[in-house]
């Protein structure tokens, strides 16, 4: 009889005990259930608290720990499509068109701002005055910060001379209320969290950017920060370089056009030459002709004058011949009178 009792007691106890197994099982598949529920609508937080509740065994470790993975690729994912979407946007941004720096400064701050939701954000370019290095704020973020723009701020002094210097990002974190106003361009604007971040393209140093925030970042925030300083800095750049290419094409159009008037003034003086030489050869030919014909009257009045002159010498030579002939008959004349009287007296 014992054995019997004994027996059943034991078959007894063994369906409980598979009772309670399965109905363990049944809550466990139940919160399994859930916990991938809200794993797959990014119920993260939710999912692992779950998972951690129930009794460690290695299925459940497992499971958190896989759900932990699918947590840190889905946030390393969705960061990196936060990335590349404000990248995109700020390449329409930098697409538009723009005729000079400060539209172009003005844009592209307000677009990272925005989009990193900083509280205020200036923009600063390099003069090019290398012997006194300034760099200017061409754009802000914050409808205070416009009146500002255009001051300009040593290389050799503040955060912004710094991160100009160094070339490495300047983080704050904890901001102490006088700091900004003090030691950055922020004025009197009290953030939690101050980056800034030197503007370099292609090997090139061209300026600063600097962010407020009332909050402190996060990685995937600070990368887009940084790329979109590349992004900028090569705008500028490009902006820049595409202005000077104007101007330069804009002095050699000038130039040609001064060159072309200057040609054509030059040709108007090459004919009016020609013409000139035209005339002096003429009047040149005339003087010739004038001096030919001088020359002729000249020997014609020479030779008119030296005929006159031989007659006039003739006439001379035949006048004295005549006058020698009568006085030597005077002479004679004179001596036969002179004779006479003494012949009478005789």
């Amino acid at each position: 009889m014992m054995p019997i009792f004994n027996y059943k007691l034991i078959h007894r106890k063994e369906m409980v005990r598979q009772r309670n197994d399965a109905a363990e099982i049944k809550d466990r598949l139940a919160a399994l259930q859930l916990i991938i529920s809200q794993a797959q609508s990014g119920q993260w937080a939710q999912a692992i608290d779950k998972a951690k509740s129930l009794h460690s065994d290695p299925l459940t470790n497992g499971m958190i720990k896989l759900i932990e993975n699918q947590k840190e690729t889905f946030e390393k994912e969705a960061n990196r499509n936060w990335i590349n979407n404000g990248l995109l946007e700020l390449n329409k941004v930098i697409g538009s068109n723009h005729e000079d720096i400060n539209h172009l400064a003005n844009d592209v701050i307000n677009s990272i701002a925005n989009y990193a939701q900083a509280r205020q954000g200036a923009l600063f370019v390099v003069n090019d005055d290398t012997a006194n290095v300034l760099l200017q704020m061409r754009g802000a973020y914050a409808y205070q910060r416009r009146e500002k723009v255009g001051k300009s701020v040593s290389a050799n002094e503040g955060l912004i001379g710094q991160c100009y210097r160094e070339k490495d990002p300047i983080d704050i974190v904890n901001v102490p209320l006088n700091y900004t106003k003090i030691t950055s361009g922020l004025g009197e604007v009290h953030p939690k969290f101050l980056l800034i971040i030197q503007l370099k393209g292609n090997k090139e140093n061209i300026g600063v950017c600097e962010l407020a925030f009332l909050k402190n970042l996060q990685l995937h925030e600070r990368e887009f920060l940084i790329k979109a300083c590349d992004l900028i800095a090569k705008a500028i750049i490009n902006l820049q370089s595409h202005n000077k290419t104007l101007n330069l094409l804009a002095l050699s159009e000038s130039t040609t056009t001064e060159l072309k008037r200057n040609q054509e003034e030059l040709r108007l003086s090459v004919d009016k030459m020609q013409v000139i030489h035209q005339e002096l050869l003429r009047k040149n030919d005339e003087l010739q002709h004038t001096r030919n014909e001088i020359e002729l009257m000249t020997r014609r009045e020479k030779e008119l004058i030296e005929s006159k002159l031989e007659t006039q010498q003739l006439i001379h030579d035949k006048v004295i011949s005549t006058l020698k002939s009568k006085i030597e008959k005077l002479q004679g004349r004179l001596k036969e009178i002179s004779h006479e009287p003494e012949n009478n007296s005789k």
